[in-house]
């Protein structure tokens, strides 16, 4: 019994290390802005996020995907480089950008209201992008965690 125990948890832990990638599309005034993203769709992957990792490169980020709707909260303890924070509606759209979050903050960053996603990219990447609230992500996976608005 104990060792069934024991398996199911290294089996466990060994999916949450798991990592899966996807393209993201965002469309803004000169052209889509296209990142490669990795997906935090677990509660361990998601506690942890970006933390501890040396730093970011341009066109990648991490999606923090949620299977409903609710108020996100960040911070930037633990995280040596800026990001800017992008919280993703039900329907896929842009409703907040909270640009340049600072490295090792650890004031709280809100949703301010339910939302279904979250991306972070590198700090700074949404200005030169142009991106703006109530573009809408594309997702190269189309997923089930929006919903067809």
């Amino acid at each position: 019994m104990k060792l069934a125990v024991m398996v199911i948890i290294l089996l466990s832990l060994f999916a949450a290390q798991q990592t899966t990638f996807a393209s993201l599309e965002i469309p803004t005034k000169s052209g889509p802005a296209v990142y490669n993203v990795e997906i935090a769709a677990n509660p361990l992957k998601q506690i942890r996020g970006l933390m501890y990792r040396p730093s970011i490169t341009e066109g990648h980020g991490m999606l923090f995907l949620y299977t409903k709707d609710r108020i996100a909260y960040f911070w930037m303890k633990n995280v040596s480089f800026s990001l800017d924070i992008i919280f993703i509606d039900r329907c896929a759209r842009i409703d907040k950008i909270h640009p340049s979050a600072k490295p090792g903050d650890p004031t709280i960053i809100s949703s301010g209201k339910p939302v279904r996603a979250v991306l972070e990219i590198p700090g700074g990447a949404s200005k030169r992008a142009q991106m703006r609230p109530g573009a809408r992500v594309k997702l190269n996976a189309e997923s089930a965690m929006f919903d067809n608005c």
